[in-house]
């Protein structure tokens, strides 16, 4: 999951650099609002992805401290609820943040050609990877990406990637999927790179738009108002 978190932000980061070059042009301005919207969101998701790791931390220090034993506890049932828990926010997360990127197409003018190519790709309705996860969390499963993808998270990845099922519990067959998982993929330095790429975004929003910019074009848009008739 972190994994494509990481690959959308990766994308929607590049927006950064080419509103520095466009400065302070006035038509950005329900790009700004977009933007505003999307970092809130992006924040949501991840907020929710260090829920989970820290749950899938949680279920392993368990299992640890009770000599690999895996029958069923009151502890484990916890780690999972709270697993299964996350991942339905998260669907709703992805679900609104999808939305919002594919109701405001302004966004693309700012995007190069290719990450427009790969923005596409990932949130494609048919063979899109952030769709893909949805439909995984929409039944309580999360998918565990255990080997490196070049080029980032494709649907054959995902397909193909084991996955933690949270209505059942989790015994020996998840243990030996999140422990090296943790171990090895590191989820929690990918998130990391996350925020970086999040804080880089929310710096470009800052430097590119005022406040008021940024408050009358994302309250015009939330209350339908039409702000070049109201000012003409």
């Amino acid at each position: 999951m972190v994994e494509i978190l990481k690959a959308l932000v990766d994308v929607l980061s590049r927006v950064a650099p080419a509103l520095a070059r466009r400065g302070r042009d006035k038509r950005l301005q329900d790009i700004g609002a977009t933007l505003l919207m999307v970092y809130i969101r992006l924040n949501e998701i991840v907020v929710s992805a260090e829920r989970i790791i820290e749950e899938l931390e949680g279920y392993v220090e368990e299992v640890e401290s009770n000599n690999g034993g895996f029958e069923l506890s009151h502890a484990e049932a916890e780690h999972r609820n709270r697993i299964s828990s996350e991942l339905a926010q998260q669907e709703i997360n992805l679900a609104r943040t999808i939305s919002l990127l594919g109701r405001n197409a302004a966004l693309m003018v700012v995007l190069d050609d290719e990450s427009y190519r790969q923005l596409q790709h990932l949130l494609s309705s048919k063979i899109g990877a952030v769709q893909t996860l949805m439909h995984s969390l929409h039944r309580r499963r999360l998918p565990i990406v255990t080997e490196y993808i070049e080029g980032g998270p494709t649907l054959l990845g995902l397909v193909f990637s084991p996955a933690i099922d949270t209505t059942q519990p989790l015994g020996r067959e998840a243990f030996v999927i999140v422990k090296p998982y943790l171990e090895k993929r590191n989820p929690r330095v990918q998130l990391k790179e996350v925020k970086g790429a999040i804080r880089n975004l929310r710096a470009a929003i800052v430097e590119s738009f005022s406040v008021e910019d940024l408050l009358l074009a994302a309250g015009d848009r939330r209350f339908g108002i039409d702000r070049a008739r109201n000012l003409g």
